[in-house]
């Protein structure tokens, strides 16, 4: 509809380049030291095998700029 539309032509032009580049880290590893630090600043779209989902997803919803949520998966399954 119009109003979503409009909702997200603001949201995008009110993000950093910073913060649209992190929405295409849909991958992201639950390793990294550096991770939270990275989901607050909303460098991060997505996680990979998160050991703290929940924790995780608070830190981009409560505590980023923009409150987007961050898609986690679960790792690939070994092939045989």
């Amino acid at each position: 509809t119009h109003e979503r539309e409009r909702f997200i032509d603001d949201l995008i032009g009110y993000m950093t380049l910073e913060e649209k580049l992190g929405q295409l880290d849909l991958a992201h590893s639950p390793h990294d030291p550096g991770l939270e630090a990275a989901i607050a600043a909303g460098r991060v779209g997505g996680v990979v095998g998160a050991d703290a989902p929940q924790r995780l997803q608070t830190l981009a919803t409560e505590h980023s700029r923009l409150g987007i949520p961050l898609l986690i998966a679960a790792p690939p399954a070994a092939m045989p």
